[in-house]
């Protein structure tokens, strides 16, 4: 049976979480060779099949670790290539709309900061409150 484990951990701390994942592989591996070293002719050939499996299952998982490193890798020296931070101007056309984008977005500023203004003027006029 197998499970995928799937966590996040911080980028400083990547590496030596994966030595402690290719270590358990050793254990892995050091069943395996006890299983050999231990064999005795009444059991070889079962001795031989679980070393076979063990060594098998520890390949498959390094395998999988050393794509994961290089993945890793990969990404960490990948240049990210920055987004413009406003859209481009691609002709006189559209500099002309940005333009006229701005004037309308000013004239609404003032407008309405002429009207507060024209609010807090009669409310200091008005004798019931002032």
């Amino acid at each position: 049976m197998r499970a995928t484990i799937s966590f996040d951990i911080g980028l400083d701390r990547v590496s030596q979480t994966m030595v402690s994942l290719v270590a358990e592989e050793a254990n892995v591996i050091h069943l395996a060779l006890e299983r050999v070293e231990t064999t005795s002719a009444h059991t070889l050939a079962e001795d031989v099949d679980v070393a076979l499996e063990h060594l098998a299952e520890a390949t498959n998982q390094l395998q999988q670790y050393r794509q994961m490193l290089t993945s890793f890798e990969r990404a960490k020296f990948e240049t990210i290539v920055p987004q413009p931070a406003r859209p481009t101007v691609n002709s006189v056309s559209d500099i002309r709309q940005a333009v006229e984008s701005m004037q309308k977005f000013d004239s609404f500023l003032s407008q309405a900061s002429t009207e507060k203004e024209a609010e807090e003027t009669e409310v200091s006029d008005d004798p019931e409150n002032g």
